[in-house]
């Protein structure tokens, strides 16, 4: 089964952090999809922004950003990971994700959104 359209599409496991970034989306009222598993974030429509914690799944995860940037090029996919993670960090930019440790990540959410 298909997700249906979504503004944002967020590939995260982990509640409590998953908690911040709806904080962030909510009070601007944007849509938020929550993606758990994989396979799952092939099946988006549409995103405008796609989130992803580059700890999961990162080579499986880095061939599905492939396929969805082919198919949704204005989608902007913005990634974080830990600050210690440089290969994974390095390797999501080159592949055009707006790629930053964490933290940064976590202290400009008001202003990814």
């Amino acid at each position: 089964m298909d997700l249906q359209p979504s503004e944002i599409v967020v590939y995260e496991r982990d509640l409590l952090f998953l908690a911040k970034i709806l904080g962030a989306t909510g009070i601007k009222g944007l849509g938020v999809r929550l993606v758990k598993e994989l396979p799952r974030l092939r099946e988006v429509k549409y995103p405008k922004k796609v989130v992803l914690n580059l700890e999961l799944e990162t080579k499986e995860l880095f061939d599905v950003v492939h396929e969805l940037k082919e198919k949704y090029p204005a989608a902007k996919f913005i990634g974080y990971c830990a600050h210690t993670d440089t290969k994974t960090l390095q390797e999501a930019k080159e592949i055009g994700i707006d790629a930053m440790p964490r933290s940064v990540f976590v202290n400009k959410l008001n202003q990814l959104f």
